[in-house]
């Protein structure tokens, strides 16, 4: 009995591999990398899932770098040249970039994990977006369009559909504002 349910147990995760591996074969190395750093952190798993891919050769660090700078992000060093380069078309796609920058391109000691009115304000301001009149519908209807998670109590981090979105669905193409969108602005 025991070997049986080591066998079935055996089976189980095999099956969890093989689904895993069908998930993430049509997509590249950094959208795999992200999703199972969400899985991983989700089901808060502890593992360096970066030198066990360096160790099986699977994984390219220098290749990753160069892939998630390919929209310069590397030499970008401000909110408003990011804006510049990705041109959202709207204030959800600018809330997304606002928590991307903060999360992942500010200098470490100005990193941020979670964003608020506060920062909306103030990166819409820097960014030379149109003020929002209310910031905290903005941050909500950004979280129910699937680019944001809650937080705490008026906070909200980036999800792994918001940084694709940032990082890899926006740029070269115009800024203009939506029609929709004409409303969240402040005159």
């Amino acid at each position: 009995m025991d070997n049986e349910n080591k066998q079935k147990q055996e089976d189980k995760e095999l099956d969890a591999i093989r689904t895993i591996m069908k998930a993430l074969s049509p997509l590249g190395q950094i959208q795999q990398k992200s999703a199972l750093d969400y899985v991983a952190k989700r089901f808060s798993i502890n593992t360096n899932l970066e030198n066990t891919f360096e160790n099986q050769g699977s994984f390219d660090k220098g290749k990753e770098v160069n892939n998630v700078n390919s929209s310069n992000d590397e030499v970008i060093k401000d909110i408003r040249a990011l804006k510049e380069d990705k041109s959202p078309k709207s204030a959800i796609q600018m809330a997304v970039l606002v928590a991307y920058y903060l999360s992942k391109i500010v200098k470490s000691e100005d990193k941020m994990d979670s964003i608020g009115i506060t920062e909306i304000e103030r990166y819409f301001d820097q960014a030379n977006y149109p003020r929002i009149k209310n910031p905290s519908v903005l941050l909500s209807d950004t979280k129910k369009a699937g680019y944001f998670e809650s937080a705490e109590r008026g906070r909200y981090k980036l999800n792994p559909v918001g940084y694709n979105l940032a990082a890899y669905n926006m740029g070269s193409g115009s800024s203009k504002i939506s029609k929709s969108d004409k409303k969240r602005f402040t005159k």
